[in-house]
């Protein structure tokens, strides 16, 4: 058989093509002809072409025990030599068998059908941008690389993922689902890029942290000058973020440690309690709550208050508080962020319900603190991945910040 097969070379956009198990002659410039088997569909048209897969024994070593077969649209068979490394010069052997193409049938094979990261990237440019020339831009590459890509994906997945109309690109009902799924991995993929930049930078001994603005307007600022008067070479990236955006922070490995009020459980992110806190009311100077050792829920009935968003746990333990009990205040304003709470205090808005490292800052103005009875305890939480040990310069500021905040709450 291989006395009568003739050699071209291969196009790039033919090595593009899906790809179809089929039995194969080996050519060699090195090796007597042998017949190699794998499974082929569809199945041969013709009889001789039946016959001409036939296996026959092979008289010489062969270096390729398993060979690609590779189909353009034309039908015609190439062999993928990705397999067979001791073969140079690789040729195309023409024609192997006429079966059709997997396209002009309508279908791939499930080789041809996966789709590489590549065009996934491309896919998502054009879906996302509409055409190709924002594409291409948006990738930083040529319009021609991008339809060319996007060609080949086409090609081989077996369906078109964009219909032109008058010069537009319009997404096929497969692109629309397609891209459902896509949209995941390609974040997938942007978060992983982001982890091995992040990677970097933590490598590099910095201490990457985040708190709560209740902990970064003041007590970490405190804990990071304190520390850097003992160790001078120390070096931070500081990010003052909600307990959410912590917690993506170190699924991301932007940051190292984070601190934060009563965190709930996260899947591969560990907690570490350094001290206890509890809710104290705050109210403005002159209040007649001055003086006074304690404040009752029933104290605050129809009283002016501040509330904070049930977005965040100390919001959700207050909400729950307030639910339960039967004297309700009067709410003026909603926040997520407790210092701005305080302000409003201060600024005589009314009152609120807050922690103790935010009522006994100096940030927010004057207020006066009463404890909340009975008393609603939480935990002061460090947070960091579970599976990834902190580094030497890290672990000494952990030390050192838990020992500033077991300080800054020496009565709970």
């Amino acid at each position: 058989m291989s006395s009568e097969l003739k050699t071209e070379t291969a196009s790039a956009s033919e090595i593009f093509a899906p790809l179809i198990w089929v039995p194969v002659t080996v050519i060699s410039s090195t090796t007597s002809s042998s017949s190699s088997w794998a499974k082929a569909s569809p199945e041969p048209r013709n009889e001789t072409a039946a016959n001409a897969a036939k296996p026959a024994r092979s008289r010489s070593s062969n270096p390729c025990r398993l060979l690609f077969i590779m189909f353009p649209p034309n039908g015609i068979g190439y062999r993928n030599t990705q397999y067979c490394p001791k073969i140079s010069n690789p040729r195309i052997v023409s024609p192997i068998a006429t079966f059709p193409s997997p396209i002009d049938r309508g279908y791939t094979t499930s080789k041809g059908a996966a789709m590489r990261l590549r065009q996934i990237e491309v896919f998502h440019a054009v879906y996302s941008a509409g055409t190709m020339t924002n594409a291409a831009a948006k990738l930083n590459v040529s319009q021609p690389s991008v339809s060319k890509v996007l060609a080949h994906a086409e090609q081989q997945l077996g369906y078109r993922l964009f219909d032109r109309v008058k010069g537009k690109l319009i997404p096929t009902p497969e692109a629309h689902q397609l891209f459902k799924h896509v949209k995941d991995v390609y974040e997938d993929v942007d978060r992983l890029r982001h982890v091995a930049k992040n990677l970097k930078a933590s490598s590099a001994g910095r201490i990457r942290v985040a708190s709560t603005p209740a902990f970064g307007l003041e007590t970490l600022p405190r804990a990071i000058a304190t520390f850097r008067k003992r160790h001078p070479e120390a070096v931070f990236e500081i990010e003052t973020l909600h307990l959410d955006e912590i917690n993506h922070a170190l699924l991301e490995s932007r940051i190292d440690i984070g601190l934060a009020f009563d965190p709930a459980e996260h899947p591969g992110i560990a907690g570490k309690k350094l001290a206890r806190a509890r809710f104290v009311v705050l109210a403005p100077d002159g209040e007649e709550f001055e003086g006074k050792s304690q404040v009752t829920i029933d104290d605050l009935k129809d009283r002016p208050f501040i509330g904070l968003n049930s977005r965040g746990p100390l919001g959700q333990l207050l909400s729950q508080f307030l639910e339960s009990s039967h004297a309700q205040p009067a709410f003026v304003a909603w926040t997520e962020t407790y210092h701005v709470a305080k302000a409003l205090v201060a600024s005589g808005a009314g009152i609120t319900i807050t922690d103790e490292i935010t009522a006994r800052s100096a940030i927010g103005g004057n207020v006066v603190q009463i404890p909340l009875e009975p008393a609603i305890r939480f935990d002061v939480t460090l947070l960091q991945m579970a599976d990834t040990p902190l580094s030497l310069a890290t672990k000494k500021f952990t030390r050192h910040l838990g020992k500033l905040v077991r300080e800054l709450l020496p009565d709970t």
